[in-house]
């Protein structure tokens, strides 16, 4: 799957998308062509819960909150990120996307594992992106029996 934002509404004849490395070029059908010809929804951030501290190894419950403040139905689409100090790996993850009726609100909760997230108390920050941009900074504690 590839993202990439377009201008909205597309004001283009015959829109194409060409591959920048080989220059290759695919002509959209009427179908495409007509949708991206109308505006695009907008979404508009209503508010992101974490918690101010989680103990490491704790799950994390976070609540994302937006409303499609146009008159366009459309499918919001952000992804939060939570940093994992611990392992050798990308920093955790988690996809969010939902189907939004023109001036409705929609919420999201997920559950962040906290155990690959750091060595030692601090603070991290975790961020959203998309849509809507976002972040807060959550201290995770290290408790005693942690290793």
């Amino acid at each position: 799957m590839i993202g990439f934002d377009l201008p909205s509404p597309l004001s283009a004849s015959t829109p194409r998308i060409r591959s920048e490395d080989s220059g290759e070029r695919w002509t959209l059908g009427d179908d495409a062509s007509t949708v991206l010809s109308e505006p695009g929804p907008r979404y508009e951030l209503n508010g992101l819960t974490a918690p101010e501290t989680v103990s490491q190894g704790e799950p994390m419950t976070v609540e994302l909150s937006v409303t499609n403040v146009s008159e366009t139905d459309g499918r919001f689409l952000a992804a939060a990120y939570w940093p994992t100090e611990r392992i050798a790996d990308d920093d955790e993850s988690h996809v969010i996307e939902r189907t939004v009726a023109a001036g409705d609100t929609v919420s999201a909760t997920l559950d962040i594992g906290t155990s690959a997230t750091v060595n030692e108390t601090k603070a991290v920050t975790l961020s959203v992106e998309g849509h809507v941009s976002t972040s807060r900074d959550v201290r995770v504690e290290i408790p005693d029996t942690v290793v």
